[in-house]
């Protein structure tokens, strides 16, 4: 395999993530703001072969939170017509949901058998995500924060049971009590009438 050249990082294009169609990268859990993606592309495929198979192309657009930054890239192309040459390229993006969304996407246009089967598609060989603010912090929860949130939630879960289970016995007294017959004492006993 030979090297890629306009990088000093060449370990990261050692190989590329292709796809026919798409390729799509989340980022969740990001705080929200502003941030800069860095996408890093290389051709890989060998499109210096001779006759018809030289007019290959791998072209498709990309996306960055829904928005089309980049239409008909072409690896190649951008590398002057190098191959194995680093591009990386840089875009804006805004995060308002705590997530982001990088899309490749090919869109139809460049070819599909050229120069081999199934060299087409979006190509990429690694991304960045770099916050354009200073990221604030929060602490660390670590496993006695955890113990004691375990706890209290335990403490309210058994106050929580033995209170309904003392209502439903209180509703249960209560609806004994009303059920027992009474009896009306006008003051004749049984014995009383036999006699």
């Amino acid at each position: 395999m030979s090297t890629v050249t306009n990088t000093q990082e060449s370990r990261l294009f050692q190989r590329a993530r292709i796809s026919a169609s798409s390729l799509r990268y989340y980022g969740v859990g990001l705080q929200n703001g502003k941030y800069t993606v860095t996408l890093q592309f290389a051709e890989l495929a060998n499109f210096t072969t001779t006759g018809w198979k030289s007019f290959g192309r791998r072209v498709f657009d990309i996306y960055v939170q829904g928005n089309l930054v980049e239409k008909d890239f072409d690896i190649t192309r951008v590398a002057g017509g190098i191959l194995r040459r680093a591009i990386q390229r840089k875009y804006p993006a805004q995060v308002f949901k705590n997530y982001m969304e990088i899309h490749l996407f090919w869109a139809g246009k460049g070819t599909c058998c050229t120069p081999n089967h199934g060299t087409y598609g979006p190509s990429i060989s690694a991304i960045s995500v770099t916050p354009d603010f200073e990221p604030t912090k929060s602490p660390p929860s670590g496993p006695s924060q955890t113990i004691e949130k375990n706890k209290k939630g335990l403490i309210v879960g058994i106050v929580v049971v033995v209170g309904v289970v003392f209502l439903l016995l209180a509703i249960f007294f209560v609806a004994q009590r009303r059920k027992r017959p009474q009896t009306i004492d006008d003051g004749y006993h049984l014995d009383d009438m036999l006699t």
